[in-house]
Parts: C-alpha cells; sequence; structure tokens
C-alpha cells in the first residue's frame, strides 16, 4: 500500500516510488513513480535553455495530446486589480496588460509576455492578493470566457503520473518551504502548454486544506478579451 504524506519535506522520499504526496497548498496528490524524480532533475537544470532542451520537454509536449480541456464553467472566471483610493474602474479597464506593459514576470509568464490570469471564485482571487505585494483598493470582475472557442487545457487532476510530476514542480516555484526559488521551471511548462493549448486551469498555489481554488491563465492578449467581460461594472472587495 502506498503511503500517503503531506508534509513539504519529501527529498528523503525520492529513493522510493511506495508514496503519494497531498500538497496542502495546491491539493494536488502526486504519485510516486518512475518520472517523480526524474522531473524533480528536470526542474532543478540551472537555465530555461537547458530545460528547454531536455527530452523531458519533448515528452512533455507528447504527453499534452492526451490532455482533457475544459468545458464549462457555471460561474465564470474573476479577475482582481488594484486601483488607487477613489477611483472607479470600469469593466474595460480590468483587461491583461500588453506586452510592452509586462514589467513584472509571473508563475507562467515571462517579462515581456502577457498572459490573463482569472481565478475559478471570488475567494480564489482574495487568497492570491492578500499574498502579493499590492497597494491600493482591490476590485473584482467577472468574465465569461468562451470555452467552445478558446482551447483550455485542464491540468487539475491528470490521469498520467508524469504530468502529475510536472505540474507538482511548476506549483512548487516560488513557495515558501520548497526549494525552488525561482519560477524559470513553471514559466516553461506555461511556454510549453502555449504552443498547443490558448490557456490552462491549474491550481491556485496559494490555498490551505479546506481553501483551495484554481487558476485559468489565458496565454498571450486575445483582440476578442472585452467580449469576455460580465455586462456588470467591477466590485469593490469591500462590498462584496
Amino acid at each position: 500500500m502506498a503511503k500517503n504524506t503531506s508534509s513539504n519535506d519529501f527529498s528523503s522520499l525520492n529513493r522510493s516510488a511506495d508514496f503519494s504526496i497531498l500538497r496542502g497548498h495546491s491539493g494536488r496528490e502526486t504519485r510516486g513513480s518512475e518520472w517523480f524524480g526524474q522531473v524533480n532533475s528536470w526542474a532543478k537544470l540551472r537555465s530555461k535553455d537547458e530545460m528547454l532542451e531536455s527530452e523531458l520537454a519533448l515528452r512533455f509536449l507528447q504527453a499534452l495530446s492526451k490532455v482533457r480541456r475544459l468545458e464549462s464553467s457555471c460561474d465564470g472566471f474573476f479577475r482582481g486589480r488594484t486601483f488607487p483610493s477613489g477611483e472607479h474602474p470600469k469593466p474595460c479597464d480590468m483587461g491583461p496588460p500588453m506586452d510592452d506593459q509586462v514589467v513584472r514576470h509571473g508563475r507562467y509568464n515571462a517579462i515581456g509576455k502577457a498572459v490573463l490570469y482569472l481565478s475559478d471564485s471570488v475567494p480564489g482571487v482574495q487568497i492570491e492578493f492578500r499574498n502579493a505585494v499590492s497597494e491600493g483598493v482591490l476590485f473584482v470582475q467577472r468574465f465569461e470566457l468562451p470555452l467552445d472557442v478558446l482551447h483550455v487545457a485542464d491540468f487539475r487532476d491528470n490521469s498520467e503520473d508524469f504530468l502529475d510530476a510536472v505540474f507538482d514542480n511548476a506549483e512548487r516555484c516560488a513557495v515558501g518551504g520548497f526549494d525552488a526559488d525561482t519560477y524559470n521551471f513553471s514559466q516553461i511548462i506555461g511556454e510549453l502548454v502555449s504552443q498547443r493549448f490558448d490557456g490552462m486551469i491549474v491550481p491556485g498555489v496559494r490555498g490551505r486544506r479546506g481553501a483551495h481554488y484554481s487558476n485559468v491563465v489565458v496565454f498571450k492578449t486575445h483582440p476578442a478579451w472585452p467580449d469576455w467581460l460580465h455586462n456588470s461594472n467591477p466590485i469593490h472587495f469591500a462590498d462584496l
């Protein structure tokens, strides 16, 4: 029987395939398999070029052909932005930045690469902003993605151990308590997924037991994004 552990310290388990790990911050369960140690080593390569040149990058691209698409979302998705006190943003103010406006990187985007980050719930937005270095007043806007047009990969519960190991590593990048202190690996994964899909849905990494959520990443600045705005004004977070 496989051993289950929820500890963030799993270095002593790398030698064994007889275990599974349930991550408290993301809710992802990762099984010990032949891929576990290999993917960990891939994620620890020094440069992005080395990561892209690895045979596991090709293996990952091949695995994407079997990933299911997100088909529906009854409640929509939500984006948060902060504005100076006294401002009242309109829906058109709540979209993604242009490429030349991206001065900060994110988990799945490098500097200069614009993406649209959304959460599957308002509490998810709140959790993300509690952990962000942001000043100002938080507003939340609802989006309704055209999932019949956008191809969004669903990586929340993978049927393949290899994919779980990949995203387990991506979801530990720059998260306290783990040894991956940069976004290099997660950004490479975002770059590879963007070659096959318009976006992806993944577990959020700021959760805790009983309070998990998911994030959607829409790659690139899609010209039709204003059509995805729900016909309501952004809501001041204090009014939610």
